[in-house]
């Protein structure tokens, strides 16, 4: 193994020089310590942390991802899904990366639309518009429409960017194996595991023929749900890394402002994002893994639009019932049964200490378990739940 990750590593030692500067920068390299390799403590740099210092740990995480760029932007995206993983407050905390990328060129964009779909973007749409409605890690977004007069989207991806997330998954991959080995702390996180399922997930929204795909299961699936939208597709418009959407025009969820101004009954909104969110784990297990405010849009007639599917999860028949059974041992305030469920879905540590669980889990029930539907607190009720998982070290099993 020693062979294999030093080449990966070494062999990016440009990059792999920025990625340790910067986590020391900003007081996050001492992990690194235990890894013995005179090359790779070379690369540490000082730092008296003065500039850093009213900063929280899990801010300086996020500050630090959003330094290294697209590749660890999308890493602590992913992970502030995983709150069981990396705990309530940091999940919490990385939920607010945003990555806002500068724009590629006109005439970069343009060749790639071209290279991508074979024809000219004068050819292929009648209004296209150099200017991008945003820029993301990824790849950018422009306003065009099409002959037919229907008014799209493009989301047209950065050139050079697969490359550079490539090389940022070799380095990622080879420093796992380095922490899982050298680390004894870390080895219950299964770095190498997580890594594997990160780099998964990154080369899946690298390809936009997927993020295609899930767009039209997703338009399936609610085609007899009124109240949820998703962007029509156009596939002889698409390819790899060109993805022509049809445009929403509405409020994003994220301008809380103009939604008070359109004098929006906010509570209902939530309500029907959560029915949505709860359909698509229950009834379809095919669900939104990035559902932040800023992908979810009000149309007219109260319905929800979602954007950016282009991160995705699937949820087996198990694990559906086993959160089915989370919820019902919840509401009868059966601590045992909501004990063994967490241990059932989770990989335990050795040493896990089994009845302190189970009292923190009966305080967790005594808590939430009496509550009435209309005073329920869902999100503390899972913050909590995300703690308890945390703290005991219990982690998502990973699929062999």
């Amino acid at each position: 193994m020693r062979l294999s990750v030093l080449t990966r590593v070494e062999g990016n030692a440009r990059r792999l020089g920025e990625i340790v500067s910067v986590l020391s920068r900003y007081g996050l390299a001492d992990w690194l310590a235990g890894l013995n390799y005179e090359w790779l403590q070379g690369r540490f740099v000082s730092s008296n942390g003065e500039q850093l210092s009213k900063l929280t740990h899990e801010a300086r995480i996020r500050l630090a991802l959003t330094e290294l760029g697209t590749t660890f932007i999308k890493l602590g995206q992913i992970l502030s899904t995983r709150a069981d993983l990396v705990g309530p407050e940091l999940a919490e905390e990385l939920g607010q990366l945003r990555s806002n990328t500068p724009p590629d060129p006109p005439e970069i964009v343009r060749g790639t639309i071209l290279s991508e779909l074979g024809k000219p973007v004068d050819v292929l749409f009648t209004e296209f518009d150099d200017q991008p409605l945003a820029s993301a890690s990824i790849g950018q977004v422009h306003r065009a429409r099409l002959p037919s007069n229907q008014a799209v989207v493009v989301k047209v991806q950065h050139a050079g960017i697969e490359q550079k997330i490539i090389e940022d998954l070799n380095i990622t991959a080879g420093l796992a194996e380095l922490l899982q080995k050298h680390v004894p702390r870390l080895r219950p996180y299964q770095p190498v595991a997580t890594v594997r399922e990160f780099r998964r997930i990154l080369l899946n929204e690298l390809n936009f023929a997927l993020e295609r795909r899930n767009l039209e299961e997703f338009a399936k699936n609610f085609a007899n749900n009124p109240g949820v939208h998703f962007p029509a597709v156009f596939p002889d418009l698409c390819s790899r890394r060109v993805l022509t959407m049809e445009m929403l025009q509405g409020i994003s969820a994220e301008n809380l402002e103009a939604l008070h101004q359109a004098k929006v009954d906010m509570e209902e909104l939530a309500r029907r994002g959560a029915n949505m969110y709860l359909e698509m784990i229950f009834r379809n297990g095919f669900y939104h893994a990035d559902p932040h405010p800023g992908n979810l849009m009000l149309l007219p007639g109260g319905v929800v639009g979602v954007l950016d599917c282009g991160m995705v999860g699937r949820i087996d028949d198990r694990i559906s019932e086993e959160i089915e059974s989370l919820l019902l041992a919840v509401a009868q305030k059966d601590a045992r049964e909501v004990a063994d469920v967490v241990k059932r879905v989770g990989s335990l540590p050795p040493n896990l200490n089994h009845d302190a669980l189970q009292a923190d889990v009966a305080a967790f029930v005594d808590e939430y378990g009496c509550q009435t539907l209309q005073d329920n607190d869902l999100s503390g009720a899972l913050n909590q739940i995300f703690e308890i998982i945390h703290h005991y070290k219990i982690i998502e099993k990973q699929a062999c």
